[in-house]
This record gives structure tokens, C-alpha cells and sequence, in this order.
């Protein structure tokens, strides 16, 4: 496993935005093209932190949180996001 290097703010950005974008389309797949590029490109710089399976939950406020799923069984969880 690489290193952990601290992420510049552009690398950070390109790895929030791949997430909103996994959030908006519920990418469940670690597998598909835009995550493995996202791992490689991670990788190489030596800033890859590995990724999670969450869930939605709404709160009694009716705002809606991400939570951590607990289980890689794709029943259980609702998309993947990096750290």
C-alpha cells in the first residue's frame, strides 16, 4: 500500500467531485471505470486512502445524512465514496 501523502486542495477536489458524482448516480460498483482511475490516479501520487460503502438516512429534521453502511454486501449498502 502507498504512502499517505497530505492531498493538495486540487487533488481533494477531484476526489470530492468524483463523489458527488458517485452519490448523485448511487455508483455502487468499486469496479467501474471512473473508481479504478480514481485508485490508480491516487496510487501514483501516493495519496490513496482506500473508499467506504454508505447509506442515506433521514433524520427526524428531514435533513438527509450519509452514513457508513457496515457491510460490502451490495443489498446493504447504497454507493461507494473515497476517503
Amino acid at each position: 500500500m502507498a504512502k499517505n501523502k497530505k492531498r493538495p486542495q486540487y487533488v481533494q477536489e477531484i476526489v470530492d467531485d468524483i463523489n458527488e458524482i458517485f452519490y448523485h448516480k448511487k455508483e455502487k460498483n468499486a469496479h467501474c471505470d471512473l473508481a479504478i482511475w480514481l485508485d490508480h490516479y491516487l496510487l501514483k501520487k501516493e495519496m490513496y486512502r482506500g473508499y467506504n460503502f454508505f447509506i442515506d438516512k433521514t433524520h427526524t429534521d428531514g435533513k438527509t445524512y450519509k452514513v457508513l453502511a457496515g457491510s460490502s454486501d451490495p443489498n446493504e449498502y447504497e454507493y461507494i465514496q473515497f476517503y
